[in-house]
């Protein structure tokens, strides 16, 4: 790097590292002040976090491809700055870093709910892909902070109503199944609730018992298999809290938004 350039680094987009997977001392030796660091790297290896804690203004921590993150022996606080945080699940290295403590927005691919019970109260986004579901539902009660939680891609998920109330939007997408979440809903209604590709919802239990504010079910092309079979019992007030795009089997779905017009 030049000298020129040295002054305007502020974000640094690693490709490559060396064996060791170390890279924040010599990122600080460039450019102590850079604000945000994004590893992506092409030919996979390991990631050796060591060192970022001393890096000041590091707010934003983005890793993408990696075939690893080694251990972390970092303060036991977090990284000080750190308001944004994306990366795959790494056992002891995620919750660390979780426990950040200005941190503001979460993506996590991997590892399991029970990760909720590390975030600092200053968190309002949390994104979760490949979860699993905790192991205390405890876990569910750190949801009450948020303005946003979304759970992506993961298999069963088994809902637990959080003590304070649910964050204002709240959405479920491709989850192989959810379990709970209409008795989840009648202990502490949700406000903006949102499901996408769900495949088996809530066994033994009635779609059209949630309580919620409005809930969108979204669908590429046909609606899930378990609204198809639940449309016949829905109540004749439905569309005052349901949003359903209309479908040829859904017979009726239309008329809601023909009566607006």
């Amino acid at each position: 790097m030049s000298e020129d350039s040295y002054a305007r680094l502020r974000f640094a987009n690693i490709r490559q590292l060396p064996g060791t997977g170390l890279f924040a001392d010599e990122v600080g030796a460039i450019a102590p002040d850079v604000q945000a660091v994004s590893i992506d790297l092409d030919d996979g290896g390991n990631i050796d976090l060591t060192g970022i804690e001393n890096l000041p203004l590091l707010s934003w921590l983005i890793v993408h491809h990696c075939d690893g993150i080694l251990s972390y022996g970092g303060s036991g606080n977090g990284v000080m700055a750190l308001t944004r945080l994306l990366m795959p699940y790494a056992q002891g290295v995620t919750e660390q870093l979780v426990a950040s403590p200005h941190l503001q927005d979460i993506e996590i691919e991997g590892g399991t709910l029970d990760l909720l019970k590390h975030m600092p109260e200053t968190v309002r986004e949390v994104e979760l892909r490949r979860v699993k579901s905790a192991s205390d539902p405890a876990a569910w009660d750190r949801l009450s902070q948020l303005d946003r939680v979304a759970i992506y891609q993961s298999g069963t998920i088994e809902v637990a109503a959080p003590a304070d109330g649910w964050p204002e939007f709240v959405n479920f997408i491709v989850i192989g199944s959810l379990k709970g979440i209409v008795q989840a809903s009648e202990v502490c209604p949700f406000q903006h609730l949102y499901f996408e590709g769900v495949r088996l919802f809530d066994p033994g239990a009635s779609f059209w018992d949630l309580q919620a504010k409005c809930v969108t079910v979204g669908y590429s092309t046909k609606p899930p298999k378990w609204l198809v079979e639940a449309w016949p019992q829905r109540p004749e007030d439905w569309a005052e809290r349901f949003s359903i795009a209309s479908h040829r089997l859904l017979p009726g779905s239309e008329e809601p938004y023909f009566d607006e017009l």
